[in-house]
């Protein structure tokens, strides 16, 4: 039995989201130093990293439990780090390096090397693919125009968890996209690098899956996966020998 579809989750999947982010956070605090306020040059970009990240993971699951709106999130993180280090601190400051930071942040998302190829790979197989991913219907669309990958993937095949109204792991996103694409659960594989969002919700959504595990992440449940790999030169010969051998199941 031959694949009908591969999936992929988008960020920390085609690219590195986690480089693209401390990239365009650093040139945003950049930015400041020099319009703002000139005392920002008493900390060094990579001090405030370090603590804006910290802060980030910090209130991040308030913000997914929805103690937090997005906008009071931001601002949290921000506030909290500018007060830490002994900055200004205001939620229009806070407003503006973020408003700053969307406009730039797609610059720095670039594809992982060998991700073009894949693709093309998958497709000639006549394998259908897709794009599931949560966020922004703005922000996650304009990172995949940015990563040159458009053409391989139709629109009706791009799902952004906003603009469907399921989110990752619920397993009603994976079913809607089986129904959107007229496939069977059995004959899909989903792709992606969290394992309570990817790898969970696609099992439990009777698909397969393969933990594409970049970031070092624990294992929290016994869902069984297809393959666990760390690099996507691993990921990119394990899906290419999938798609053409066939999988048995």
């Amino acid at each position: 039995m031959r694949w009908e579809l591969v999936a992929f989750d988008l960020d920390n999947t085609l690219f590195s989201h986690e480089d693209a982010f401390e990239c365009a956070i650093k040139q945003c605090f950049k930015i400041f130093q020099d319009k703002i306020d000139t005392n920002l040059h008493t900390v060094d970009e990579d001090t405030f990293f370090s603590l804006f990240k910290f802060n980030c993971d910090n209130y991040w699951e308030d913000y997914e439990q929805d103690k937090l709106t997005r906008s009071e999130y931001r601002r949290k993180r921000f506030c909290k780090t500018m007060t830490a280090l002994e900055l200004p601190s205001t939620n229009d400051l806070a407003d503006a390096f973020h408003h700053y930071y969307d406009s730039i942040i797609d610059d720095y998302s670039v594809p992982f090397p060998g991700l073009q190829d894949l693709l093309q790979t998958i497709s000639n197989q006549q394998v259908k693919l897709a794009i599931m991913t949560n966020g922004n219907v703005k922000t996650q669309s304009n990172k995949i125009k940015k990563l040159g990958i458009l053409h391989a993937f139709e629109r009706k095949n791009i799902f952004i968890s906003e603009e469907i109204g399921f989110t990752k792991p619920d397993k009603q996103f994976f079913k809607w996209v089986e129904t959107e694409l007229n496939v069977f659960s059995s004959r899909c594989i989903f792709v992606g690098d969290s394992w309570e969002l990817d790898v969970v919700g696609a099992v439990d959504a009777g698909w397969e899956a393969i933990f594409f595990n970049n970031r070092g992440e624990q294992r929290t449940t016994g869902h069984p996966v297809l393959k666990e790999v760390t690099t996507f030169k691993d990921l990119k010969s394990e899906l290419i020998r999938l798609v053409t051998e066939g999988r048995t199941l």
